[in-house]
């Protein structure tokens, strides 16, 4: 290996690398205090850590590879390119996205458990709950039917619940 080669690139690479931990490192424990200090919940406190970590990430990235020679603009533009592309398809996928986000908040929440008497209002369709999967809830109505509702209109619309614990 050409030691130039090692004194332009890998050393500065290795430097980024390890001041890239030590900062991470420094800002998630500034982050911790800080959430301490101003009673923030864990919850947030995880996301502000995770933001600020993806954040070193992507500096390093940038750096590294314009130490290697890339140049920043064509990196940049391979980034947007393919920010522009997830989210695209995060659009493409919106509502089976947002059933399934449904399907978590109902199942945390729990607005209703299997076998209660359901009604969806202003439409008035009622039933009682037989089902939950990923993208729907099912209702058996009072003629017997089969009702598949998707798990975004319990939480988008009016919603009345009979227990059938009593």
């Amino acid at each position: 290996m050409d030691m130039t080669y090692f004194l332009k690139v890998i050393l500065p690479t290795i430097i980024v690398i390890v001041l890239a931990v030590v900062a991470e490192r420094i800002l998630s424990s500034l982050i911790s205090r800080y959430s301490r200090t101003r009673g923030l919940p864990t919850s947030h406190a995880y996301l502000i850590k995770l933001v600020a970590r993806w954040s070193v990430v992507v500096v390093v990235i940038i750096m590294v590879a314009s130490i290697f020679g890339a140049g920043v603009g064509s990196l940049w533009a391979t980034i947007t390119g393919i920010l522009a592309m997830v989210i695209i398809g995060f659009f493409a996928m919106w509502s089976v996205l947002s059933n399934v986000l449904a399907t978590v908040v109902v199942l945390v929440a729990r607005p209703f458990v299997i076998g209660d008497r359901i009604t969806i209002l202003p439409e008035n369709i009622s039933g009682k709950a037989i089902d939950i999967n990923l993208l729907y809830g099912k209702l058996r109505t009072d003629d017997g039917q089969i009702m598949i509702v998707p798990n975004i209109t319990f939480l988008t619309k009016f919603v009345s619940v009979a227990s059938s614990k009593k």
